[in-house]
């Protein structure tokens, strides 16, 4: 029997919004969102992070003054209450997508064991 997934997708999406950890990233972010201070510290913590990733993808090395502004950054990012709070729920979040994608890929890793 052949399902259409998309249908399901559907379903699946609605569930996860309402999780505790999407509901707590959205509150995180808004309170972000709200305070100029923790706003401008996780947009500056974006810029350099993205401008790090972007140097790694390119197989470039990051130099010694941009790996220190990222710690300064991140330093300030995490004495900020808003954003470390905001981090700390988009952590709960990723940990949550962990799981789900774990428990998607179960029947490939199954199909895959058969090879044995």
């Amino acid at each position: 029997m052949t399902v259409n997934i998309h249908d399901h997708i559907h379903t699946f999406v609605d569930a996860f919004k309402q999780t505790e950890q999407v509901e707590a990233f959205e509150k995180a972010v808004a309170a972000v969102k709200e305070d100029d201070a923790a706003k401008a510290v996780y947009m500056e913590l974006r810029e350099v992070m993205s401008g790090i990733y972007e140097k790694q993808a390119q197989g470039q090395e990051i130099t010694q003054e941009e790996g220190m502004k990222y710690e300064e950054v991140a330093q300030r990012a995490q004495q900020n209450e808003l954003v470390d709070a905001m981090l700390r729920a988009e952590q709960g979040v990723g940990m949550l997508m962990e799981e789900v994608t774990k428990h998607l890929l179960e029947p490939v890793q199954k199909i895959y064991e058969t090879l044995d």
